[in-house]
């Protein structure tokens, strides 16, 4: 479970647990209403990180990484 705190309350990301691993995150950006949050999730099945940012809450996953590598990512800039 993730936490974030936002106007003195804590808010959880309820789409935080992806690929039934843990997930870590670095940076948060909202832009726009728009909420981003950006870090790795750990993948059991072969012991690597791939990167991912949340947009709203809803996980994306960053393309261009093999499950062979070890990736995160540590800020998100929005244009």
């Amino acid at each position: 479970m993730q936490l974030i705190g936002k106007n003195n309350s804590i808010n959880f990301l309820t789409n935080y647990n992806t690929n039934n691993g843990d997930n870590y995150l670095y940076d948060i950006l909202i832009k726009n209403g728009i909420v981003y949050t950006v870090g790795e999730n750990y993948l059991p099945n072969n012991g690597k990180y791939a990167p991912l940012y949340f947009q709203n809450n809803v996980p994306v996953p960053l393309t261009g990484f093999t499950s062979t590598q070890d990736a995160s990512a540590y800020s998100i800039f929005v244009k």
